[in-house]
């Protein structure tokens, strides 16, 4: 494990934002008096939902960086921290940096409407409106700080605690399993993104009336293009895979592959050739 941690380092994506929701305790008691709810029972809130147009335009973009984050990433824990390989971190830095700058762009234009969402949300919730519940535009802006927090691996041999030899031996022992674990664990949804791509080309070409669109074929292109980066074991089942769909596949021209029957039937019969291999490692 601590050749690992020489060569990978662990990194947390945080996109804090505006939730454009705001809870109205004036509409939760008119609520209350008109059901004849005692206003002391705890009888459920009414959130107003505010800007919603303009929450769901910035969100798409955030969204965006996101689902690329976790692509050219592996989850390491329930904490949110993925990991990567040290000599991908610099490219991974590059285009994050491009892909956060879309998003507050996104943000700013958005900010720069504040004033016309207020006036439709005015119109919209009417007697529920209050200019309070809105922020300025420059706090709207504050609230979507995007922002990466790398650090390396825990070291188990690192203990300060006051603890006798015995104890922490044991430790080191459970969270050399636990870390272990994880790594398994990330190599085996590494090894599920390979699956489902090829499987779904699979499930196309196995049925001569079946066809496909270029993107299951992009979708095996970009997994195999990744997989330097992602491939945290050195592990060589991976590599041959990766070899065997960019020479069998990949250098295919996807017309080719759903007009000619000879030509379809035999990267299909490779496909699930490499669909078992996977299978054996998952």
């Amino acid at each position: 494990m601590s050749n690992l941690r020489e060569k990978a380092l662990l990194i947390t994506l945080c996109m804090p934002a505006f939730g454009g929701y705001k809870h109205d305790k004036d509409a939760g008691a008119s609520v209350k008096e008109k059901f004849g709810i005692d206003a002391s029972e705890d009888a459920g809130n009414y959130n107003k939902k505010l800007m919603p147009n303009l929450i769901k335009k910035i969100n798409s973009e955030g969204a965006k960086l996101r689902n690329w984050f976790t692509s050219v990433t592996l989850p390491w824990d329930n904490n949110g921290r993925h990991i990567i390989l040290s000599k991908a971190y610099l490219p991974f830095l590059k285009e994050f940096a491009e892909r956060k700058a879309k998003v507050m762009a996104v943000v700013e234009e958005e900010a720069d409407h504040l004033s016309e969402e207020i006036e439709k949300d005015k119109k919209r919730l009417s007697g529920l409106w209050k200019i309070t519940d809105y922020p300025t535009r420059d706090e709207l802006i504050s609230k979507y700080t995007i922002k990466l927090f790398p650090e390396q691996i825990p070291n188990n041999e690192d203990f300060r605690a006051d603890l006798n030899q015995a104890d922490i031996d044991q430790l080191k022992v459970e969270m050399g399993d636990v870390e272990k674990e994880r790594q398994d664990l990330a190599m085996k949804k590494l090894w599920g993104r390979v699956f489902e791509a090829v499987n779904h080309l699979v499930e196309r070409i196995d049925d001569p009336d079946e066809t496909f669109k270029n993107a299951t074929i992009t979708k095996i292109q970009r997994i195999c293009d990744m997989m330097p980066s992602l491939n945290i074991e050195d592990n060589e089942d991976m590599k041959e895979v990766v070899k065997g769909l960019q020479e069998n596949i990949l250098t295919i021209d996807p017309d080719d592959i759903r007009y000619d029957s000879i030509l379809r039937k035999k990267v299909n019969t490779f496909a699930k050739d490499i669909l078992d291999k996977i299978t054996y490692n998952l």
